[in-house]
């Protein structure tokens, strides 16, 4: 069972399958808003591509990783793949946004760059997201890129997958120049409890129609009662019972808004 809102389907393990908008290449690119979704916000998901987010109009709040961001406009926001995130208004606002996603086939498969900075960037273990207000260093070029890819997809010239492909190794180098090493670093720790989340959102929303207890959630997540709840506070900002709760009524406001 899959929901379409934006162009995107939201299936029931919570990833994002996108309606690529460009013949042959895995690419997203489309404007959204977050009045678009059901509740006003954009529920706890993850993609398998490298997330872009230039803010155009209000602002957000944007938590990865259990980490709340605010996204202010014309901010831009990059989210890395398999990392746990949701958008949610703010005060009831608003807000406004391009929302790309690039799957990582689009770069070089030469083993040197991608051991060396395509596979840190997509596999590894660190914060999963990086933002770019007006003030920062990075902000002009990175959003320069940005927008050129922007214009590539809009244009379709002859040879724009070329060019697109060039932006989007530019874009990259932009963002190894942007952060320190200590960027790449992750505990273990940090990823028991990111998988424990990702279990347990897939049980949820493989099981959405009927009541999830936290005990089954324990279970799928391999945690604790306790460390249930603490891993669903940090990366869902809500309780499991609560989550339970608003991703069934998620789902039916879909089912209904279809029939």
């Amino acid at each position: 069972m899959a929901e379409m809102v934006s162009g995107m389907e939201i299936l029931t393990d919570s990833s994002l399958l996108q309606k690529y908008n460009v013949d042959d290449l895995p690419v997203y690119l489309n404007k959204e808003s977050l009045f678009d979704y059901p509740e006003k916000r954009v529920t706890s998901h993850w993609n398998d591509g490298l997330e872009i987010v230039n803010v155009l109009d209000g602002c957000m709040n944007i938590t990865v990783n259990g980490v709340e961001y605010e996204a202010r406009q014309s901010d831009v926001i990059v989210i890395f793949p398999g990392y746990v995130h949701y958008f949610e208004n703010i005060e009831g606002n608003n807000c406004s946004y391009y929302c790309g996603v690039f799957h990582e086939v689009l770069l070089s498969n030469a083993d040197s760059i991608v051991k060396r900075y395509i596979n840190p960037m997509f596999h590894s273990f660190h914060p999963g997201v990086i933002v770019f207000h007006k003030e920062s260093e990075y902000y002009k070029p990175i959003k320069e890129v940005f927008s050129r890819i922007g214009v590539l997809l809009n244009e379709k010239k002859f040879a724009y997958e070329l060019r697109l492909s060039a932006c989007l190794h530019e874009f990259l180098a932009l963002l190894c120049d942007s952060v320190e090493q200590s960027f790449f670093l992750y505990t273990a720790a940090d990823k028991t409890s990111y998988d424990a989340i990702r279990n347990m959102i897939t049980y949820v929303q493989e099981n959405y129609g009927r009541v999830v207890s936290v005990e089954e959630l324990c279970e799928a997540g391999h945690v604790s009662r306790n460390q249930c709840f603490n891993v669903f506070q940090k990366y869902t900002g809500c309780t499991p019972s609560n989550y339970v709760m608003k991703f069934r009524l998620h789902m039916a406001k879909g089912m209904l808004a279809t029939t």
